[in-house]
């Protein structure tokens, strides 16, 4: 899936991928040597010798900047203005070079070449859990504004960041986000209407529970094949999509109600592998951060639009629009929160899950930490 919301790219459980093989490893390698790093060893971080005589050049950092969307998404139009205020507030010191539709192959994939230096920057998915945990809102507790806020909160910005730098990397913001929503060709107004249905999900336990906690059946199908598992009737929707991945593989063709269920909450993170960060300078590390919180107060009114124009086409197509109660959404909740939270304990461990929950709490509260 190519899409600047995809629902099938989570920072949590992962689906199952093979090892990268071929051209893909080939570039990998070599890109590998690729980097950036403090004025006295850039020459030996270069992949490709430099004119001589071109003093410009040897100075230039260049920053490959990996991403899952195709060149219409959100996303990449994030990435455009990071690489635009970077290049131009630097004076041309940095240079950025995009890379989108998962040119490194799968997520996991990807999440190993941040990891590992080859790239320096990724948005979108990462291997942070935290920030895929909080997306469900039985566990934050927060309805998407009170999130995004938190989200700018140092002390759940810094649990994430511990995290992070036990995977070598760094967040250093996180997009604007959205609500998931659900598409079906069952009209969705109560908790008890999930019950019996067949729901499309990706290869990842934990939203497999959930689900199937609703008293529905999943199926896994890869993205790219439930249009056509929409159209042969073998699953009746999808319950963690977003309006661009509707839009993207044309669902609202076999989908005749789209609900907004308000269960999850979808992040795209600005991730940087954390020893290119940490030799950079603290001059260029101020720069790159000012940069990444520039893009991401521009692309508010960007990810606006294109909801707004996601919803009008929906219409246009006949789709029908329908809310749920806050109190059936709760219930919902509360139904996947029960076999949920065993899991996600477990796999970010007492101490953390501890810490994170209390960290939460005080923000809701607004409480100092």
């Amino acid at each position: 899936m190519r899409t600047a919301f995809s629902s099938d790219r989570q920072t949590g459980p992962r689906m199952k991928h093979a090892a990268p093989f071929g051209m893909v490893f080939l570039l990998i390698l070599c890109m590998s040597f690729a980097g950036c790093r403090k004025t006295d060893d850039a020459p030996d971080a270069l992949l490709f010798e430099k004119p001589a005589d071109s003093v410009e050049k040897q100075d230039v950092c260049t920053i490959y900047l990996t991403h899952s969307a195709d060149e219409n998404s959100f996303t990449h139009q994030a990435a455009k203005i990071f690489k635009e205020t970077l290049e131009t507030e630097s004076g041309g010191r940095f240079s950025v070079r995009i890379f989108p539709n998962d040119t490194f192959g799968t997520v996991s994939e990807a999440d190993h070449t941040l990891q590992n230096g080859s790239v320096q920057m990724r948005i979108g998915s990462g291997p942070c859990t935290i920030i895929w945990m909080i997306s469900y809102r039985f566990l934050s507790g927060m309805d998407l504004p009170e999130l995004r806020k938190a989200l700018e909160e140092e002390s759940l910005l810094g649990l994430i960041n511990e995290e992070g730098a036990a995977y070598g990397v760094r967040v250093l913001g996180i997009l604007p986000s959205s609500y998931r929503v659900m598409t079906s060709n069952i009209p969705i107004r109560k908790a008890e209407d999930l019950q019996g249905m067949t729901l499309r999900m990706y290869d990842a336990e934990n939203p497999i529970r959930y689900w199937t906690a609703q008293g529905a059946e999943v199926k896994i199908f890869p993205f790219s094949e439930v249009y056509g598992a929409l159209q042969s009737g073998l699953v009746d929707g999808n319950p963690e999509v977003t309006l661009q991945d509707i839009l993207t593989r044309r669902l609202y063709e076999q989908q005749k109600y789209v609900i907004d269920i308000r269960q999850q909450i979808y992040h795209e993170a600005v991730y940087v592998n954390l020893d290119f960060y940490e030799s950079l300078t603290e001059e260029d590390r101020d720069l790159l951060d000012r940069c990444v919180h520039s893009m991401v107060r521009e692309c508010e009114p960007v990810l606006e639009k294109i909801l707004a124009d996601a919803k009008e086409v929906l219409a246009d197509a006949g789709v029908e629009w329908l809310e749920i109660p806050e109190e059936e959404q709760k219930k919902i909740m509360q139904r996947g929160e029960e076999v949920m939270v065993p899991a996600l304990k477990q796999q970010l461990g007492e101490e953390t899950w501890n810490r994170l929950t209390e960290t939460l709490r005080r923000i809701r509260e607004n409480k100092p930490q």
